[in-house]
């Protein structure tokens, strides 16, 4: 079924990684749905992170918009048009390191066509997308423990996107995030560093962004990367854009799996819109999967009528974010 395209294609990442390969056509199961005429790209090159990752490839879930090659419907979109999901939607949860055990199947989920009530509480917030090409919505406002963080208006744009492992924040931003917590510090090579102690601290508070009108935090806890210690300080999973060769000029923010593994997310196709919920952290009696990657008995009902099917992904240690790119 396969069949040759003949255009060429090459794509830049923001590590100054490519790839470059040309372009195919199949039909491809994804999570046990059938997708069928499915263009896609045949890497031939690629260097840096893509080639360092391990993984086969990368599986786009952004706006057909915003597709390298013009004319290319993505899969979700072809799951949707194709009559195989109800629902134009992609909804994620992530594992946190802390809560995984030696299984590699921990990382998570995504959900293609539905939403799992049992992996949040509450009701979900929807936030209109600003961007007819990006995952890109509008913060209200922004906190670091009680202290509000003054947003310009360019700042106050940002991208949610699983694709990336940290946040990233214009330079102003960075540095008054950090400089809202005691003893942090900057260094030419490493960039910002925070005490390693705030890892067993809420002395600081969480970092909260407040999204149509409802509060959504990443503890200070998640913010120290303990890996990284220099003489009882840490190297800071809050970044500025300036560090990225090529990026100083950014100014909004981008909100990588430092935000998302602690919400429950929904990203809308069809409604252009993304919603957010408040996590349950350990998904109830876990996660089952049957052979084809549909959801487990627990989820016969809702099967019953609604069509959707989950994926599972890698523990976050297995770089869960090449995975799935929402860019």
């Amino acid at each position: 079924t396969f069949q040759q395209d003949g255009r060429t294609w090459s794509i830049n990442y923001a590590d100054n990684s490519w790839v470059s390969g040309v372009l195919g056509i199949d039909d491809v199961t994804i999570a046990g749905i059938p997708v069928t005429s499915q263009t896609f790209g045949l890497a031939s090159l690629n260097t840096g992170s893509t080639a360092a990752t391990g993984v086969d490839g990368i599986m786009g879930l952004g706006f057909d918009s915003n597709a390298e090659m013009g004319n290319i419907k993505t899969p979700v979109t072809n799951m949707f048009l194709q009559n195989q999901i109800d629902q134009a939607i992609v909804s994620v949860w992530l594992n946190k390191a802390s809560n995984q055990d030696s299984s590699l199947s921990d990382g998570g989920e995504f959900i293609f066509g539905g939403v799992d009530p049992s992996l949040y509480t509450g009701s979900i917030t929807y936030v209109p997308v600003t961007s007819s090409k990006e995952w890109q919505i509008s913060v209200d406002q922004l906190f670091i423990g009680r202290k509000e963080l003054v947003l310009s208006s360019a700042a106050s744009s940002a991208i949610v996107d699983t694709g990336s492992s940290y946040i990233l924040f214009p330079d102003y931003l960075a540095t008054a995030f950090h400089r809202a917590i005691p003893n942090s510090q900057y260094d030419n090579k490493l960039g910002w560093l925070i005490p390693c102690a705030l890892a067993n601290s809420r002395s600081v508070g969480d970092l909260t962004f407040v999204l149509g009108g409802q509060k959504f935090s990443v503890p200070i806890s998640d913010i120290v990367i303990l890996k990284s210690e220099y003489n009882g300080y840490c190297l800071s999973a809050i970044d500025s854009w300036q560090e990225l060769p090529g990026h100083g000029s950014q100014s909004g923010m981008l909100l990588g799996d430092l935000f998302v593994k602690n919400q429950y997310v929904v990203y809308d196709y069809g409604k252009q819109q993304i919603g957010f919920a408040t996590k349950v952290e350990s998904a109830p009696g876990g996660i089952g999967l049957n052979a084809k990657g549909t959801a487990g008995s627990g989820w016969r009902q809702m099967l019953e009528t609604s069509r959707h099917n989950r994926v599972r992904t890698l523990a976050l240690g297995m770089v869960v974010s090449a995975l799935v790119s929402l860019l």
